[in-house]
């Protein structure tokens, strides 16, 4: 092909792909404003779009030693570890060992903790309510750690502290949240390989973890009819639970 007609053919294409934009905006408006009715951008276009394809929920969690206390008054007083409840949580591989990968807005508190410590926690939430008032917990942020504790205790869930001894652990050693709202804790450790696990994209850090141990919940495994339970799903800014229904296309019946 000739460079005038690649080019031409580039220009073609970006054409109808404009285009093709053009009439997906038209099914969709900001409503009326001070320049009348006007078409969603491309990142508006994506938000409500991908708001109808649903994610899992999980919690993440970190803790440095160096954290304070929830509640400095008396010795032996929870901690609390720096968390946030997240959507873009994903498995990446499975060998030669698992490894699983989500991304945070930057700048975070528990961006700059998991990469101090190199290891977190990483809870899939049961799909009832259990697990969405879980969730609801670390969505408030670390600025409160106290108000945090007291959430927590409120959901009947609590931190396990390794040895027992809150606030003291080594940092590959990490506590973790116990409740009726948990599935599963998956222990990670962030990877060596590329640039140290925590991978910079724009506003956002995408990070890598290899998952070291996999630890049993609380909630329940598996439903009345014997089952296994789905974790908590996000979608259309609600929390969704997935039924047991199946879809089937035919093609499982033809093997």
């Amino acid at each position: 092909m000739s460079k005038a007609r690649g080019f031409t053919t580039a220009l073609a294409s970006r054409s109808a792909s404009g285009a093709a934009h053009r009439q997906l905006t038209a099914d969709f408006n900001l409503g009326e404003g001070k320049e009348g009715i006007g078409a969603l951008t491309l990142s508006e276009l994506a938000r409500h779009i991908l708001r109808h394809v649903a994610d899992s929920v999980v919690v993440c969690t970190a803790h440095s030693q160096k954290a304070k206390p929830a509640v400095s008054t008396t010795p032996g007083d929870t901690l609390v570890p720096v968390g946030l409840t997240m959507s873009s949580f994903a498995p990446l591989t499975l060998v030669p060992t698992p490894v699983i990968t989500f991304n945070i807005a930057v700048p975070s508190r528990t961006e700059q903790v998991i990469a101090k410590t190199r290891n977190f926690m990483i809870h899939i939430l049961a799909g009832d309510a259990q697990g969405a008032r879980l969730a609801d917990v670390f969505r408030q942020g670390n600025a409160h750690p106290a108000s945090t504790l007291r959430a927590l205790r409120q959901t009947s869930s609590n931190i396990v502290w390794p040895g027992g001894v809150p606030g003291h652990h080594q940092d590959d050693d990490q506590p973790f949240l116990q409740g009726k709202g948990v599935l599963y804790v998956l222990r990670c450790r962030l990877l060596d390989e590329p640039l140290d696990g925590l991978v910079p994209v724009r506003d956002h850090v995408v990070v890598l973890g290899e998952v070291l141990e996999i630890i049993k919940g609380d909630a329940e495994l598996t439903t009345s009819t014997g089952t296994p339970c789905f974790g908590l799903l996000y979608g259309d800014r609600h929390y969704r639970c997935l039924s047991e229904d199946v879809v089937r296309t035919g093609i499982e019946d033809q093997s």
